[in-house]
């Protein structure tokens, strides 16, 4: 029987990790390969964590962070998970459409009727997958079966690409692959690849403004990749699956094990194998976004809307920034850093495996990828209801809690329009807060003798493990109270992401004295003991 690591693999490999992926590969070239891997190490040691103090305390950590560290962390954490669950199912149900009626060609008749019919579909598989959740035996075996063969799936899929890129087409080299996962703090600060040659090709009047606008691109890309692989609803999932399956302290070490090959090796297969192949269609390569006319470069109108919209803005832009003519290597540049979607890539791998071969591959890939996410959004939030109301895990009360992600259903009505951004915005600035939150509760409870007893490490060991979490935890919170992070979200000029970190420094504040006074009136159980 499957672990939590192949339940991580489910929603980690979905449309975010792909468009992530995706755009790394665009800017950085395979020179940013990197960025993922140590994501995820990062994300295995904070999650191995979570599953140690699980398993050594055997309680719920939801409860013990709620009575032993600060209620405003436990309620803010499951209240954030559930919100990202609720929202972020909706974009996957748009990519599974996508997939279904662009790449693999299906249709049911007119548009609204497909997206109907199309959606109640995905949202029947995922719910009947969902149900075997918990049922014990033979229920079990196939709901691990089945994640198992869908995780797998997708990891074969664009290895399948990348193989023929690397082994067969020889367009980037095994030892530039290899070279692309060393860090580099000069990615922070210098251009790469085809960008860095590009920029010497420019005029000097206007090398100074690409040189910002690629490195702030590049800083976005690698705080972004490196430190959202994991958000916040993995790590509530994390303790509960462990828990729903009976495991005890006996499980530390296979959790551990469990999480490295259920969860890491896939997710950096997959990942690594999309930026491999957008480095090897988009890197230096303007694809499809210019014509040349009379010897002069100009957008071109037979392009796709996005490629179109996309270009555009960047010599907007551009225009706006520097008083002086776009000239021919402007324009390459441009379009070198334009943000591809699925449908770009999808056309463009169409030259290095052929169209149909090219669609039937990222078709089942993107399939596989939205509903492997929605099935496990659905099954985290009847995990956040049975903690808040203390229901049994896998009982009826999570079963129904699961049809929460119906809301998914809604993506053709909500997600495709102006509330979207809105929604984004708001999810995406509550996570940004309580990831970081998250790491910093369990490192705390980590570390607490009143929470973990005889349980806690001691010596190299909690030396060890502090200091690995305390690396994760630092790069996650600079990552998401940084310039890029929560501070800086708005929509429509209104700064919500200030809002909400002042709102919630000011509750856990008030938090911390609640705890202080209960303390001193409680006390501590382990002393009493001594």
């Amino acid at each position: 029987m499957s672990g939590p690591g192949w339940l991580q693999s489910g929603i980690t490999l979905g449309g975010g990790s792909l468009a992530s992926a995706l755009f790394i590969g665009v800017v950085g070239g395979v020179e940013f390969l990197w960025v993922q891997v140590l994501a995820m190490l990062m994300g295995v040691v904070m999650l191995s964590a979570i599953a140690y103090v699980t398993l050594s305390s055997g309680q719920s950590p939801y409860k013990l962070i709620r009575d032993q560290i600060n209620p405003v962390l436990a309620w803010g954490w499951l209240f954030a998970s559930l919100l990202a669950n609720l929202i972020w199912v909706m974009p996957q149900y748009a990519l599974s459409y996508s997939a279904i009626t662009d790449n693999l060609g299906l249709s049911f008749g007119s548009e609204l009727t497909n997206k109907v019919v199309i959606s109640l579909a995905i949202f029947a598989i995922c719910t009947a997958v969902v149900m075997q959740f918990g049922q014990g035996g033979k229920g079990q075996k196939v709901f691990d079966t089945v994640l198992k063969v869908i995780v797998s799936g997708i990891v074969v899929t664009f290895m399948a690409v990348s193989i023929k890129i690397l082994f067969i087409d020889h367009t980037i080299s095994l030892s530039e692959v290899f070279a692309g996962f060393i860090p580099s703090l000069s990615h922070f600060t210098d251009p790469v690849g085809a960008l860095g040659d590009q920029l010497h090709k420019l005029p000097e009047n206007v090398q100074a403004y690409w040189r910002d606008e690629i490195v702030s691109i590049q800083q976005t890309v690698l705080i972004s990749g490196a430190a959202f692989a994991v958000g916040v609803n993995m790590t509530f999932m994390m303790p509960y699956s462990i828990i729903s399956r009976g495991w005890n302290k006996n499980f530390r070490g296979l959790a551990v094990f469990d999480l490295s090959t259920g969860m890491l090796i896939p997710f950096v297969l997959a990942t690594s194998c999309v930026v491999i192949a957008a480095a090897a269609t988009f890197h230096g390569n303007p694809q499809d976004a210019l014509i040349e006319q009379n010897g002069v470069y100009q957008v071109n109108q037979q392009a796709s809307a996005k490629v179109q919209s996309g270009l555009q803005s960047i010599l907007d832009k551009r225009q706006a920034a520097v008083d002086a003519p776009l000239d021919n290597q402007e324009m390459m540049m441009a379009a070198y850093l334009i943000k591809r979607d699925t449908g770009s890539f999808t056309k463009a791998l169409e030259g290095v495996v052929g169209v149909d071969m090219a669609n039937l591959i990222f078709g089942l890939g993107i399939l596989a990828m939205g509903i492997s996410t929605i099935t496990i959004l659905m099954l985290i939030c009847g995990f956040c209801v049975c903690e808040f109301f203390g229901y049994e895990h896998g009982g009826r009360q999570h079963k129904l809690a699961t049809l929460m992600g119906a809301t998914g259903l809604l993506w053709f009505v909500v997600w495709s329009g102006g509330s979207a951004s809105y929604l984004a915005t708001i999810t995406g600035t509550i996570g940004f807060i309580f990831l970081p939150t998250a790491y910093i509760a369990f490192l705390l409870l980590f570390n607490s003798k009143r929470a973990m007893g005889d349980n806690r490490p001691s010596g190299k060991q909690r030396v060890v493990w502090n200091v690995l979490m305390g690396v994760s935890t630092v790069a996650i919170s600079l990552a998401a109270f940084g310039p890029y992070g929560a501070w800086n979200k708005s929509v429509d000029g209104i700064p919500l992401g200030r809002y909400f970190v002042i709102s919630f420094i000011v509750a856990a504040i008030a938090g911390q004295i609640y705890m202080m006074i209960k303390r001193q009136a409680t006390p501590d159980p382990v002393a009493c003991k001594e």
